[in-house]
């Protein structure tokens, strides 16, 4: 697996559908991503595979393994059966995700979970469980809140500016991913994006910013940051640091002056291919230091289906 697949993830607070999403990009197994950032991580943190004990919704789950970080030791035996009403036995299917309070080992613990494929001749997945103790100290900075949830389907009840990365060498928004979302929601937005990519040339130098106002009350705009280089696979990351933090300087002073909260999704660490830790210490610099409140939208990870 390569190095790329976990850098940049772990000092981050852990979210497995981002993770999910990471395994999905660099195309590597969910149990081969997981048990690697545990062992690289310094986060007090486990992974726990567990599998059904019959191929039954409701039969207990049997703990196969469990894989602590360095600086943390969860005291789970092997074999020692979980209650199927707890968070591993959600999962019904490879790639659905769930989390929620636990207690193992004794311990109150955070569990995030995700199914992966089943044993030959298995309908249920067999679970990978993130445990973390609950009292384990974020990492995140302060000032910004993560959410589980869909960019295009924000509210709020003041001013909001919705931001996202775009491409230096596309005149429209990208056809996936949040861009996309962002067009069937406010294609009016998409269309004046589009206009003012054409009018000059120099409208796509990497650090600027777009902003269009998409509803009056309360007051939405969506803001097009361009500090991504090109599009398409690519080797190395297309993502421009310098030029997203331009554009973040860019969007705080618009966010400050309409007294406006900011949205946004994991902007640059998908197709762009940028570290999170890197674009989130952006965020605190520019945004957060300018006392904008910023909540950053992780898509729940789709269900997905192995061949094996």
């Amino acid at each position: 697996m390569p190095t790329e697949a976990v850098e940049g993830l772990v000092t981050i607070d852990p979210d497995i559908d981002f993770l999910m999403a990471q395994r999905a990009r660099f195309d590597v197994s969910t149990e081969a991503l997981l048990r690697r950032l545990v062992h690289a991580t310094p986060r007090a943190m486990a992974v726990v595979a567990v599998n059904r004990i019959r191929d039954d919704v409701s039969a207990p789950l049997r703990v196969d393994y469990i894989q602590s970080s360095r600086s943390w030791n969860l005291d789970l035996p092997r074999g020692v059966l979980l209650d199927s009403r707890e968070p591993p036995g959600q999962p019904t299917a490879v790639g659905q995700t769930a989390q929620g309070p636990m207690i193992l080992a004794g311990i109150p613990t955070s569990v995030q979970v995700v199914g992966i494929p089943p044993y030959p001749g298995r309908s249920y997945p067999r679970v990978l469980a993130l445990v973390e103790p609950k009292n384990a100290p974020s990492t995140a900075p302060p000032g910004i809140v993560f959410v589980t949830a869909d960019i295009a389907a924000a509210k709020a009840d003041r001013p909001l500016l919705i931001a996202h990365v775009v491409s230096d060498s596309a005149r429209s928004w990208s056809r996936r991913g949040v861009a996309a979302a962002l067009t069937r929601r406010y294609p009016g937005a998409a269309s004046a994006f589009h206009s003012w990519a054409i009018a000059d040339p120099t409208h796509l130098r990497l650090g600027t910013v777009h902003s269009m106002p998409v509803t009056s009350s309360p007051k939405i705009t969506i803001a097009s940051m361009v500090a991504q280089r090109g599009y398409g696979p690519s080797v190395t990351p297309r993502l421009c640091y310098t030029a997203l933090a331009d554009a973040l300087n860019r969007v705080a002073v618009i966010a400050t002056e309409h007294s406006a909260e900011v949205h946004m999704p994991r902007i640059g660490a998908g197709q762009a291919g940028g570290r999170w830790d890197l674009i989130e210490g952006a965020v605190e610099r520019t945004l957060v230091r300018a006392r904008v409140p910023v909540t950053v939208y992780t898509k729940p990870a789709q269900t997905w289906r192995s061949n094996s």
